[in-house]
């Protein structure tokens, strides 16, 4: 998918677009993999679902939640940490506004993304265990083989010798 598509579908500017993508996946690429594409899906659906569970700005709400808002643990991961400073990154980019309008798309081409992923994954393990049964019957057959092969050499060797 090229990078005018992937930010049409996403209702995305492609200044917005280019900007994600350098934030998200380091440059802009001229066409976007499936595994670029849900890494940016990603961000988009977590920024998009900060943002809603946000009160809607001039509301008091805002400063009840800054009250009762219990302080980051100093035990965070570096990566939970990581991970929040890049979505407030999206979430300043992209804007509030744009992110709450287009929750919906950006939820919905997360879970896409993440369901050709579990597909993938199903495709990966069924030629796996595909390859198991292979590889076990083929074990069996000549484990079968070298037991017939050894009773037959052994049953030569008990029978009496026929001149």
């Amino acid at each position: 998918m090229n990078s005018k598509q992937y930010a049409r579908e996403r209702k995305l500017t492609l200044k917005q677009f280019n900007e994600l993508a350098t934030l998200i996946l380091g440059s802009v690429p001229a066409s976007l993999e499936e595994e670029q594409i849900a890494r940016l899906d990603a961000a988009l659906a977590e920024a998009a679902q900060q943002v809603n569970a946000l009160p809607e700005v001039g509301t008091e709400a805002t400063d009840a939640q800054e009250a009762t808002e219990p302080a980051p643990l100093a035990t965070a991961d570096s990566n939970s940490i990581e991970a929040s400073s890049t979505t407030t990154q999206v979430i300043e980019l992209l804007g509030e506004d744009m992110l709450r309008r287009n929750i919906a798309i950006f939820l919905t081409h997360h879970i896409r993304s993440l369901r050709q992923i579990q597909e993938t994954y199903k495709t990966i393990l069924g030629k796996f265990e595909q390859q198991v049964y292979t590889d076990t019957a083929d074990t069996f057959a000549r484990m079968t083989r070298n037991v017939q092969s050894s009773l037959t050499g052994l049953r030569q060797k008990l029978s009496p010798n026929k001149p």
